[in-house]
């Protein structure tokens, strides 16, 4: 059975989330996303015990601080959140929330460099492709301790999807012009490792203009799948759209029989 689920916004208008984590004893939680670059308004982490039929809010972030929250990942060798958020001057940033939600702090903020959406998990760092229409963008691996980051691959353009299939790591790009992405492909990069990537594929963007019928990106499920089947589709590009592609990869480094 559907039903909405209650959310005591505390009478703030509820800005909706980008995503949505599932964290251990089945907590769900959520932050706000709002794209408005002046919205002048708190941005809450929301939190639900009972299965998403009710959420509160765990934290505030004050007015100004954040515009939104990219998303929460749980890190189960820390037993921590990782709290992502965007966007501008020094709004990004990539912190700590602990398991019971009582304590956070930023590991890393006010750069470019540090706005993500989705992350991978390598221990005591952290892997992820930039999301930034300004600045040049790239795979970063951040140290969890220091916050210090290293570019370990130029990309073509932003990137908000990835996911993990088998031992692959897949990370896509999304047609976001600006005067830093300039390429009208939106492409799928694939690791083994996290730090050599290869682009595997590219399609162009739609003749459809992007602020009223989307950026073109290719969209990857988000999680982790236990097989190599990669599974994508394609949003505002030539071709791809309405459609869910099945790939599998061969990797040409790799010795034959």
């Amino acid at each position: 059975m559907m039903r909405p689920s209650r959310v005591d916004t505390h009478g703030q208008a509820l800005s909706l989330p980008m995503t949505i984590t599932v964290g251990p004893a089945d907590r769900i939680l959520f932050g706000e996303y709002n794209s408005k670059t002046a919205h002048n308004l708190p941005v809450r982490l929301f939190v639900s015990d009972d299965l998403g039929s009710s959420f509160e809010v765990a934290r505030v972030f004050e007015a100004g601080s954040i515009l939104h929250i990219h998303n929460i990942v749980y890190d189960v060798g820390l037993k921590h959140y990782w709290v992502l958020a965007g966007d501008h001057q020094h709004e990004p940033g990539i912190g700590r929330l602990s398991e019971d939600l009582k304590e956070f702090d930023w590991v890393a903020k006010g750069k470019q460099q540090f706005r993500a959406v989705e992350v991978f998990d390598f221990g005591d760092h952290l892997i992820y492709g930039m999301d930034s229409e300004k600045a040049a963008n790239a795979v970063i691996r951040f140290d969890k301790a220091s916050g210090r980051t290293e570019r370990l691959q130029e990309l073509d353009g932003s990137c908000i999807y990835a996911c993990l299939f088998g031992g692959l790591y897949v990370l896509s790009t999304t047609v976001e012009p600006s005067a830093v992405n300039r390429s009208k492909q939106a492409s799928l990069w694939i690791s083994r490792d996290g730090d050599h990537w290869e682009k595997v594929f590219s399609a162009g963007k739609d003749h459809w203009h992007p602020t009223y019928f989307q950026y073109g990106s290719i969209v990857l499920p988000r999680g982790e799948s236990d097989h190599e089947t990669i599974m994508f589709s394609g949003q505002a590009l030539k071709g791809l759209d309405g459609r869910i592609y099945v790939a599998h990869y061969r990797d040409v480094t790799a010795p034959t029989a």
